[in-house]
Parts: structure tokens; C-alpha cells; sequence
């Protein structure tokens, strides 16, 4: 049996939206109106980080046809497709042999059709679609008279970041933080992150339809690197303004950047824990704002960064999750 149209909707999580275009579905996580606003990162826009379909089936076997297109601007073309059975892997498909190393090589995009064998008995599957590419489906089927139902989450949640929110440099799209924190938490997670962004604001001024459960906001390493204080001041505050008043009862999550191997280095902004200083300044003002500092949520060596300074490798997205999940439960949210 083949899903049609209203049968991905009903199982896709992390989505805004979804076109069919020449027999492929592409699964958007940003508006037409937010990418029509993005001053930088609009071809990252395009990239499916945080996506996935997830339901539970009595078939046996699993049928995937995926195609990729590249949509990131920063040499990280390789990609995953991760499909899980009831919390397990059972394979993937992906465009590299071996684990992609930094810096990367590029690698060639193609259309690719993958059979998965599955246990006896209902069971839960859920495909990952990559962080780094536009990842889009063009076929997915299961056996003929097969049960189709979708998983409901416990909550939703929206997630706005910088490329460690993206993704990068993940070699497996389920292990990024943010993939592992929504399995973690049973939420539908739609990731706004974005490599090499800063605050803002214009993107926190547009309301969702859906009122989400929890937001959190991971900017701050890339405006420490690259702005003064006072821009960053600026920026910072009217993002959360806009989200407080878009989102009055909804806990914001003020998330520090982690730490990176430079980070005690000084910058025209000045000492990196400003950046951590001011988001807690903010959470003082609005009462829905919690600030989490993010400092310590992975070790501070660079064993646990694919690139060995800024952007955590899997067992570095595995402290992120972990520590992040902790931190909310103990927020009892």
C-alpha cells in the first residue's frame, strides 16, 4: 500500500508544511512567510532539519524512496536517512560509506529507493530526514492490507537556534539534541535553527496557528563572534519581546551557548559569558522567560566536537539532549 498525501500529513512531524512537486513531497519546517523574511540562511532554510514521520504498522516490510537536493552553504552535504523500529535502528540511507571527517569532501545527491524487513506485530517506525539537505520523499509504501496509525505527541514545541540547533555536525540526523530531545520529551519539535544566524526578532514577530508548549531559544555563540554588545542587546531583547507577546503562557527557554574551544578569547562584544549574563538579565524581566545556562551541557574538550572547537559531534549531541531533558523535567513543564 501506498501513503498518499493525506496519509504523510497525518504521520509527519516538524513541519509547517508540504508541497508536492514533480512526484516528490518537500517538507518545509520554516513559513513561506519566515523564509521570506531570512536576511542569511535562506538556502539552509531549506534543509529538513528536525523532520520525521512517525506511526505505528502491522506490515512486515517498509518501502522508502527518498531524493535530496543541496540547500546548505557550508560544505556539509552529506546526509542520513535514519529509520527506527520501536526505538531501534534498522537501517538507513545515506550518501557516504564510511563516517564523513572534517573538514568534508563533497559528495554526490541521487535519488534512491531502500526495503526495510520489519518484526511481526504492530510496531512503531520513525524516519529521520537529514539536517544538512533538503531531504524529500518520493515513495513510501507498506504491505497491502497493512495497518497505518499516526503517533500523537504529548506536546508541541518550537526550537530556535543557530547551526548546533540545525544540526551540524551530527553524522546521524536522530542524534542531533534536537531530534533526541523530542523523543525524549514526546513532542512534535520544529526546528528554526539556522548555521551562522544570530538573534532575529522578525522571525519571533510571526505567531503560529498552534500555540506551542514550550519554546527555546539556543543563539548566542555566533553574535559573540561576530557583533558588538550593543547590537546584540538590541536583537536579543526584541526577540523575546516578540515571543512574549506572541506567546504570553507559553515557558520561553533562554538556553546559554555551550561552550567552544575559543570561548576564552575576547571579542569586540567582549568575555563570551556576557552572552549568558544578559539572557538571564532577560529572564528577570518577563516572568515566562526561563534562563538555562548551556555552558557545561557537553564536556569541555574538544574529543566531543566533530570540527574539535564548536560544533559537537553525536556523543557531544548526546550530553546536549540529556542535560537539556533534565533541566526542563526539573522545570516540571
Amino acid at each position: 500500500m501506498k501513503f498518499d498525501y493525506s496519509i504523510i500529513k497525518s504521520v509527519s512531524l516538524g513541519i509547517e508544511y508540504i508541497e508536492e512537486n514533480d512526484k516528490k513531497l518537500i517538507f518545509s519546517r520554516f513559513s513561506k512567510q519566515e523564509r521570506q523574511l531570512l536576511e542569511y540562511g535562506r538556502d539552509n532554510s531549506f534543509a529538513t532539519a528536525g523532520v520525521s514521520l512517525e506511526f505505528i504498522t502491522d506490515s512486515k516490510s517498509l518501502n522508502v524512496g527518498i531524493c535530496s537536493e543541496y540547500s546548505n552553504p557550508h560544505e556539509r552535504n552529506f546526509y542520513s536517512f535514519d529509520v527506527y523500529c520501536d526505538g531501534r535502528l534498522v537501517g538507513q540511507i545515506k550518501n557516504y560509506n564510511k563516517e564523513p571527517l572534517y573538514p568534508y569532501k563533497q559528495f554526490s545527491l541521487s535519488d534512491r529507493h531502500k526495503k526495510f524487513s520489519l518484526p511481526d506485530g504492530n510496531k512503531r517506525i520513525k524516519i529521520y530526514f537529514p539536517w544538512s539537505v533538503q531531504g524529500m520523499l518520493s515513495n513510501l509504501e507498506v504491505d497491502d492490507g497493512a495497518t497505518v496509525e499516526p503517533v500523537v505527541k504529548k506536546r508541541k514545541m518550537l526550537v530556535y537556534g543557530d547551526s548546533i540547533t540545525q544540526g551540524y555536525d551530527a553524522i546521524m540526523p536522530s542524534r542531533s539534541y534536537t531530534s533526541k530531545l523530542a523523543d525524549l520529551l514526546d513532542a512534535d519539535i520544529v526546528n528554526k535553527g539556522i548555521g551562522g544566524t544570530v538573534f532575529m526578532p522578525e522571525i519571533a514577530e510571526i505567531k503560529k496557528d498552534c500555540i506551542p508548549d514550550i519554546i527555546a531559544v539556543a543563539y548566542g555563540t555566533n553574535d559573540w563572534n561576530d557583533s558588538g554588545f550593543d547590537g546584540f542587546k538590541k536583537r536579543c531583547l526584541s526577540f523575546f519581546e516578540n515571543l512574549v507577546k506572541n506567546y504570553p503562557e507559553t515557558p520561553i527557554l533562554a538556553i546559554a551557548p555551550i561552550w567552544r574551544a575559543d570561548s576564552a578569547e575576547k571579542r569586540k562584544l567582549g568575555d563570551f559569558s556576557k552572552i549568558a549574563d544578559y539572557l538571564e538579565l532577560i529572564s528577570q524581566k518577563y516572568k515566562s522567560v526561563i534562563f538555562i545556562d548551556g555552558i557545561d551541557f557537553i564536556p569541555r574538550d574538544s574529543l566531543y566536537y566533530r570540527d574539535g572547537y564548536l560544533h559537537p559531534n553525536d556523543k557531544g549531541f548526546e550530553f546536549y539532549a540529556t542535560n537539556l531533558f533534565q533541566r526542563i523535567n526539573l522545570l516540571n513543564i
